[in-house]
């Protein structure tokens, strides 16, 4: 049995770890592709900037957590 809080809040860290990661590869010049994987995600950000950078961790937490959520709540469900 997964807790949903517990599951959201570690998803949502480490997805907005790896946004992060994706958007500082792209703006010290090391490669493109991971924002690119990123950038198609999420449609209507600042993209590759400082300001994109934190946006797009900020949105990748959400989307972590809440994705962390529904699938520990349908685990559970299932599972039980």
């Amino acid at each position: 049995m997964f807790k949903p809080k517990s599951l959201g809040l570690v998803m949502g860290i480490l997805w907005a770890i790896f946004v992060g990661w994706a958007v500082f590869v792209g703006l010290i010049g090391k490669g493109v592709v991971p924002f690119q994987f990123v950038s198609a995600i999420y449609f209507g950000w600042f993209g590759l900037s400082w300001a994109g950078l934190v946006v797009g961790m900020v949105m990748g937490f959400i989307d972590g957590f809440v994705c962390g959520i529904i699938f520990a709540w349908l685990y559970n469900k299932f599972a039980a």
